[in-house]
């Protein structure tokens, strides 16, 4: 007769596959999780190296003002460290946003207006050095500077808030696969239980079964030994009554 599948065998194997399906959807969820986790810290990275370059250009634009003023010559190092960091910088935020091309057009503007802000320095140090003081300080009240200043805040401001939103769409959608691998985690452990479960009952149905077909596969006695048993019994009971005294019925 064909052998008959137990009901816990179906169960064990549906959730030995069930396990296996949680697995790789959570190997998945980690693999997503890695790759959200890069693009957070990419984010940062953004951030980070934009506010650095304001950083510059702002110390820039005061190291050269207090130069103007004081006529020391130490206010100035911000600004000459400024002049060689600067495009470097630029060149390190093109490489960063160059998945973003709203952000490449807005590094655009930005690369210009900080070379017109540089540029605007500059010739007030020239001016400083061919008329003085008052010269360089024209170029100050002039307003140039002040107007380019504003248009290179306005562009960091603009940046700044895109690479914000981004880090918040990043963050949130990395915290969500985090919270989906838990789930699936916690999920995989109690089929996990419930398997080994189903496994133990499985295996004691297959002891039960293998002790019962062990004792059908038992050999029995065979006739001819039992009759063969009476038969000498009966000789023997036959010896008996022959040795008794005559007369005795």
């Amino acid at each position: 007769p064909t052998a008959r599948t137990s009901p816990a065998t179906l169960w064990l194997g549906m959730a030995l596959a069930s396990i296996l399906v949680l697995s790789t959807l959570i190997v998945q969820l980690s693999r997503d999780i890695e790759t959200r986790s890069d693009l957070v810290t990419h984010t940062a990275v953004v951030q980070k190296t934009l506010a650095g370059l304001e950083s510059l250009v702002l110390a820039a634009e005061t190291g050269q003002r207090g130069f103007v003023l004081s006529r020391d010559s130490s206010y100035l190092e911000p600004y000459l460290r400024a002049l060689p960091a600067v495009p470097t910088v630029l060149a390190r935020l093109d490489s960063l946003t160059a998945d973003n091309s709203a952000q490449q057009a807005r590094l655009v503007v930005l690369r210009k207006d900080v070379n017109t802000r540089l540029e605007i320095m500059a010739r007030g140090l020239r001016a400083y050095d061919s008329g003085g003081s008052a010269a360089a300080i024209a170029i100050i009240r002039s307003g140039e500077g002040r107007t380019a200043m504003g248009k290179i805040e306005a562009n960091f401001s603009t940046m700044g808030a895109e690479e914000q939103s981004l880090l918040t769409r990043r963050l949130q959608l990395k915290e969500g696969a985090f919270a989906a691998a838990q789930e699936f985690l916690f999920l995989e452990i109690g089929v996990l239980a419930i398997a080994i479960f189903l496994g133990a009952m499985v295996f004691r149905a297959q002891r039960a079964e293998a002790r019962i077909q062990a004792e059908r596969a038992r050999p029995m006695a065979e006739p001819g030994n039992a009759e063969g048993g009476f038969l000498v019994s009966a000789g023997s009971l036959d010896a008996r009554v022959s040795d008794r005294p005559d007369g005795l019925t």
